[in-house]
């Protein structure tokens, strides 16, 4: 299972920034040892003294420190790597393991907070106005708590589970390793038997297969050859993997195009790639395999501490029969599961939530035998969350920092869009007029680019190519000119540009040909020199000018974006007079300093 929260693997590094954190005078005076340099300054907004601490960004040790304030509401340091975290920024995260990208980096820093700062404002602005009083926005809110619960109690059973080692070496020594085989393959079990006494009394694989070949009772390969698991005859490949070096396997039964055929196979070598990326794959593969495990074990505890299934009762239900009906099973109070300490699951629970889980209507999925099937996966589910639930609340995870945040973080993301929908989206209005002209003004986005349709033969000197253009001008064939003109580039030679009718937009042509075919018509020919420096006598076989979309056909399109940049604007404008009012600090010693 993966943590809602997981960070990014690549921003996992020891990376260091300066926050500046208020203290008291008393507190002022440190010994050098302990690597806090204090400063001389006050801070001119509440006169206290500031010292510099070097804090490790992705630290758990460090995750409360404050790195910000919106009136009373402190973001911390976890508040910002969760931003950054969020992003999934590439170039951000390389900026982060370059040394020279510190400036560069601490205006990143500056976005991110300020990005935080805007969402909390606004966030503020919606429980002012009254938005977290709605009952849609409460009941969204429960909703998510309740769902969200048993993720942070599967996050916490699962989090110290690691790949184990030894899975990890078998899987990738059967997937990634080259095994030497001789296969011989029988019609007939008889047959096979007979060869593998012949091997127990003391005869070589190769003489037995010669005689078996000979007779004409196995078809062997020729010779070994490596060979990896997944283009064997996974029968094959199930007991090769278990073989050691120079053994011979037991007769092995599969099934081949619809016939039983028998195998015996004799491992001359195994080679083990190093592959660390192919291993690392692996290894997370067992991880998330190895997680399960867990979580399912952890399951099956769950139900034998708290659960009593009517096994019989849920087996006897039929929602497909006529008798007893839709009608009664909704009413039905018969109790399908006790769970201890929580309201027992009874069948008119269950029916409800089948209901609930086909969208059109359960009466078509009981007509299409469709509902029997789906009964225990979902009464289980039922179960799951009641169980996550209780054991949750139980070992006190609706209390815990983690749920809390999650939860938190859930209502600003609602608050603000809320605040969008019914403050800054309802005053805006488009025009036609002003929708036209954003499409005038972007035309080149919702233009198809001219296009030309070519063919090249390369020369390497400009005096061949110029003869090679002069016989096309008086009428030769192109096709005979790059097969007999004198002078042509070797068809073999490194990095010549084959364009073998090839359309290509007048952008996307080499060298200097966008300036050579501009203007050009069918049937042309010109010479433009390629970024390899030879000479390209070049044949114009089609030319498709530049056109527009059309208005109509992409006015929805356009209009989207246009609602959608008056929504930044106007979002931009409301935190800007937010932010005039607010109380905000901001902690990072580098923020505003160029």
């Amino acid at each position: 299972m993966k943590h809602p929260r997981a960070a990014i693997a690549v921003l996992l590094l020891p990376l260091l920034f300066f926050i500046a954190t208020p203290c008291s005078a008393a507190d002022q005076e440190l010994p050098a040892k302990s690597g806090i340099n204090t400063s001389k300054e006050k801070n001119s907004d509440d006169g206290a003294f500031r010292v510099m601490v070097n804090i490790p960004l992705f630290s758990p040790a460090f995750s409360d420190v404050p790195v910000a304030m919106v009136d009373d509401d402190v973001i911390t340091v976890e508040d910002l790597t969760d931003m950054i975290n969020a992003t999934h920024e590439e170039r951000f995260a390389s900026d982060l393991m370059e040394k020279t990208a510190e400036e560069k980096t601490k205006k990143k820093y500056e976005t991110f907070i300020n990005r935080i700062i805007d969402l909390r404002l606004i966030a503020h602005e919606a429980r002012n106005i009254g938005f977290d009083e709605d009952p849609e926005y409460r009941e969204s809110v429960a909703v998510f708590s309740r769902n969200v619960l048993p993720s942070v109690l599967m996050h916490e059973i699962i989090q110290d589970v690691t790949a184990d080692e030894k899975e990890v070496d078998k899987t990738y020594r059967a997937t990634s390793g080259e095994w030497k085989i001789r296969v011989a393959q029988f019609g007939k079990k008889e047959d096979a038997l007979r060869f593998t006494a012949a091997l127990e009394q003391g005869v070589g694989f190769s003489d037995a297969a010669k005689n078996a070949t000979q007779d004409k009772t196995a078809k062997v390969d020729a010779e070994a050859s490596y060979v990896k698991t997944a283009t064997m005859i996974p029968q094959i490949a199930s007991a090769v993997t278990k073989m050691e070096k120079g053994s011979v396997s037991p007769v092995i039964t599969a099934l081949q195009s619809n016939q039983t055929a028998y195998y015996i196979v004799s491992l001359e070598d195994i080679r083990i790639p190093d592959d660390p990326a192919a291993r690392e794959k692996i290894k997370k593969q067992v991880l998330i395999q190895d997680r399960e495990k867990k979580g399912k074990l952890f399951r099956e505890g769950l139900y034998k501490k708290y659960v009593k299934l009517n096994s019989k009762l849920i087996k006897s239900i039929d929602y497909e029969a006529q008798k007893p009906g839709l009608q009664k099973l909704r009413k039905d109070d018969r109790i399908l599961a006790d769970i201890s300490g929580e309201k027992p699951v009874r069948v008119k629970d269950l029916t409800k939530a089948l209901e609930d889980n086909f969208y059109h209507g359960i009466e078509q999925a009981m007509q299409a035998k469709e509902v029997n099937g789906k009964k225990q996966e979902i009464l289980n589910n039922m179960i799951d969350k009641m169980l996550y639930l209780k054991e949750a609340k139980l070992r006190g995870f609706d209390r815990s920092k983690q749920y809390l945040r999650l939860v938190r973080e859930y209502e600003q993301g609602l608050l603000f869009g809320l605040f969008i929908t019914k403050v800054i989206a309802p005053p805006i209005k488009l025009s036609d007029d002003e929708v036209r002209k954003y499409y005038n003004d972007h035309i080149a986005e919702y233009s198809f680019p001219a296009m030309v349709k070519i063919d090249g033969q390369p020369f390497n000197k400009m005096r061949d190519a110029e003869a090679a253009l002069e016989k096309l001008k008086k009428g030769a064939d192109f096709s005979w000119i790059k097969a007999n003109a004198d002078g042509r580039t070797d068809e073999h030679a490194e990095n010549i540009l084959d364009f073998a009718n090839t359309v290509l937009t007048m952008n996307e042509l080499p060298g200097d040909f966008k300036k050579v075919l501009t203007g050009a018509r069918p049937g042309d020919f010109k010479i433009g020199t390629g970024p390899d420096s030879r000479f390209y006598v070049i044949a114009v076989l089609d030319v498709m000018p530049e056109s527009k979309r059309p208005y109509e056909e992409i006015l929805q399109s356009i209009a989207q974006k246009v609602f959608d940049d008056k929504i930044s604007k106007n979002t931009a404008d409301y935190v800007a007079k937010l932010r005039e009012s607010a109380d905000i600090k901001i902690y990072l010693a580098s923020y505003g300093k160029k």
